[in-house]
C-alpha cells in the first residue's frame, strides 16, 4: 500500500559515472502522486540514463533512489529507442539461430509480443489501441518486417496495455507520421484520468500535453531547473536550449509536403541514377510495394513523405543492396541493372547510409572515431586499417559535425543522439555519390537537427552528391530538396 504523504518516487543526490566519466551530477528530484513530468534537455544531457536509474535499472553512487512502495519498479513501464533496439537484436538473434536449425517460424508476431505484455483484464484496451493506432492489420506480421515507425507504434501498445502505475515515455512520437503523433498525443492526454502517471522525454516542447503538470530540463547531467510547467518550459534557460540557430518546433498537425509526381521513365537507364520498373516488395501476404515506378536523374535531390508503413524505408534499402527482393525486381542504379554481376560492396562504395534501423543493427563497442572510420569500407566495425588520408579526412567530418569530444568514447555508451550523429559523419565521410538519409533527425536536440540539415544541404548543393530524404516533418527537410515523391499505404 502507498502511502500518499510521501513521494512517488525520490531521486537523493544521486551521481552515476561510466568508464570515468561523470554521466549524472547529484540530481535531486521528486516525483508525487498526480504529477506527470516532462523532462528534457539536449542530446548527451542525461536524460535517457535518468529514466534508467528511475526504473531502479542502474545504481547510482553517491545518491539513491527511494520508493513509497518497494513493488512500484515492477509497476514502470517503458517506451525507449533502446527498447526498440533490444528486441530486435533479440529477434535478428533467433533469426540466425532458425536459419541454421531449418525452422519454418517466421519469428516473433506482433500478437504475440502484445499477449505476452497485456496485462490481466486489459484485453479491452488493447483493442482499443489497436484500432486507434491502425495496427490490427499488423497483428500477424512478424517483427522484423516492420518499419521503424510501425515498430514503434506497436511497442507504445506494448507500453499501454501492460496498465502500469507509471508510464516512461522516451521520446515516443520519433518516427511517427503526423496522424499517428495526433492519435498519441490524445491517447497520452489520456492516461492521467484512466490512472497513470507519465513521465515524458522529448526534443519538442510542443509535443508536450496539457496535461503534463511539472518539468526537469537537464544539462551536462545536472538539474538545470525543477519546477511548475509553466516555471520551467517559459523559463529563457530553457527556451534558450531548444531554439537554437531558429529551427522552429515540428507541429503535431502540420500540413503534409506538397508531393510532385515523379516523371515519367526515361526511355534508357543510362539517363537516369535510379530507374525501378514495376518493382513489387512483399512479405506474405503483406505488400509493401506494388508494380511501383520510379526514376530519380542527375542533380536531383528528393524527399520521401507518406505515412508509417507506405514503403519509405524499404525503397531505400532496395537502392542501398540491403533488401534481398532487389534482384527480384527490375532495379537500375547509374544505368546498371541490379543482379547484372556487380558486388554488394561496388553499389555501397557510391552509396552513404543513416536510418533507424541502420543504427539499431550497428552494435559493434567501438570508439566513436572507429565508427566514422567504417564507413570508408562499408562496414558494422572496422577490420581494415585505415589510411593516414582516410582518417584525416574523418577528423574533418568529427570536427565539422563538432563530434570531438565524442570521437574517443564507446559508442555503444553515447547517447542515442550523439550515436545519430556519429552514423552521419560516417555516411558523409566517403563523399557518396548519393546519400540516403531516413528520418536522419529522430532522437536529435533542436541545435544538431539544426547542424545535420545545414551541413547535408551544403553537401549537396557544393559537392553534388546526390539526396534522398525521409521525414515525416516538413519542418526538417533540407532547401536543396528539388523533387517530392509521396507514398500511399497499398
Amino acid at each position: 500500500m502507498i502511502d500518499h504523504t510521501r513521494p512517488l518516487i525520490t531521486v537523493d543526490n544521486a551521481s552515476l559515472s561510466r568508464q570515468g566519466q561523470t554521466l549524472l551530477r547529484q540530481v535531486n528530484w521528486q516525483i508525487q502522486l498526480a504529477q506527470n513530468w516532462a523532462i528534457v534537455g539536449p542530446n548527451g544531457s542525461g536524460k535517457t540514463l535518468l529514466m534508467q536509474v528511475v526504473q531502479g535499472k542502474w545504481p547510482c553512487y553517491p545518491g539513491r533512489v527511494v520508493y513509497a512502495e518497494p513493488s512500484l519498479p515492477e509497476r514502470i513501464a517503458h517506451l525507449s529507442f533502446e527498447l526498440h533496439q533490444q528486441i530486435i537484436a533479440r529477434e535478428q538473434g533467433q533469426e540466425v539461430f532458425r536459419q541454421f536449425s531449418h525452422s519454418a517460424s517466421n519469428g516473433t508476431t506482433v500478437s504475440e509480443l502484445l499477449a505476452a505484455a497485456t496485462a490481466p483484464g486489459a484485453a479491452e484496451r488493447t483493442a482499443g489501441l489497436l484500432q486507434r493506432l491502425d495496427l490490427n492489420r499488423l497483428l500477424g506480421a512478424p517483427l522484423l518486417t516492420l518499419s521503424n515507425g510501425e515498430m514503434r507504434k506497436v511497442l507504445i501498445v506494448r507500453a499501454l496495455c501492460a496498465a502500469p502505475q507509471i508510464l516512461i515515455l522516451d521520446e515516443p512520437y520519433g518516427g511517427l507520421d503526423a496522424a499517428a503523433r495526433r492519435s498519441l498525443a490524445e491517447l497520452i492526454d489520456r492516461l492521467p484520468a484512466e490512472g497513470t502517471q507519465y513521465l515524458l522525454v522529448t526534443h519538442h516542447l510542443d509535443e508536450i500535453p496539457e496535461t503534463v503538470t511539472h518539468a526537469l530540463c537537464l544539462n551536462e547531467g545536472q538539474v538545470a531547473l525543477s519546477g511548475s510547467r509553466k516555471e520551467v518550459l517559459e523559463s529563457k534557460r530553457v527556451t534558450a536550449l531548444f531554439r537554437r540557430d531558429g529551427l522552429a518546433q515540428a507541429s503535431l498537425i502540420s500540413a503534409p509536403r506538397e508531393a510532385a509526381p515523379p516523371a515519367a521513365p526515361p526511355a534508357s537507364a543510362a539517363e537516369t541514377v535510379i530507374l525501378m520498373k514495376d518493382v513489387t516488395v512483399a512479405y506474405g501476404p503483406k505488400v509493401v510495394l506494388d508494380r511501383f515506378n520510379w526514376a530519380v536523374r542527375p542533380a536531383e535531390n528528393w524527399a520521401i513523405v507518406g505515412p508509417n508503413g507506405a514503403g519509405k524505408s524499404t525503397l531505400l534499402r532496395l537502392i542501398s543492396a540491403d533488401h534481398l527482393q532487389a534482384y527480384a525486381n527490375e532495379i537500375y542504379l547509374w544505368g546498371r541493372r541490379r543482379g547484372s554481376g556487380e558486388s554488394i560492396w561496388e553499389i555501397k562504395q557510391k552509396i552513404g547510409l543513416l536510418s533507424p534501423e541502420f543504427q539499431i543493427g550497428y552494435r559493434e563497442d567501438l570508439l566513436a572515431a572507429e565508427v566514422v572510420l567504417s564507413g570508408f569500407f562499408d562496414s558494422v566495425g572496422l577490420y581494415r586499417l585505415a589510411t593516414a588520408e582516410q582518417k584525416a579526412q574523418a577528423d574533418r567530418w568529427i570536427g565539422r559535425l563538432g563530434l570531438d569530444d565524442l570521437a574517443p568514447q564507446s559508442f555503444v555508451r553515447l547517447s542515442y543522439g550523439h550515436r545519430r550523429l556519429i552514423l552521419l559523419a560516417r555516411a558523409l565521410v566517403k563523399s557518396p555519390a548519393l546519400l540516403l538519409l531516413d528520418e536522419p533527425c529522430q532522437g536529435l536536440d533542436p541545435d544538431n537537427s539544426r547542424r545535420l540539415i545545414d551541413t547535408v544541404s551544403d553537401m549537396a548543393q557544393q559537392t553534388g552528391t546526390q539526396l534522398l530524404y525521409v521525414s515525416h516533418r516538413q519542418q526538417e527537410v533540407p532547401a536543396c530538396i528539388t523533387h517530392t515523391l509521396e507514398l500511399r499505404l497499398p
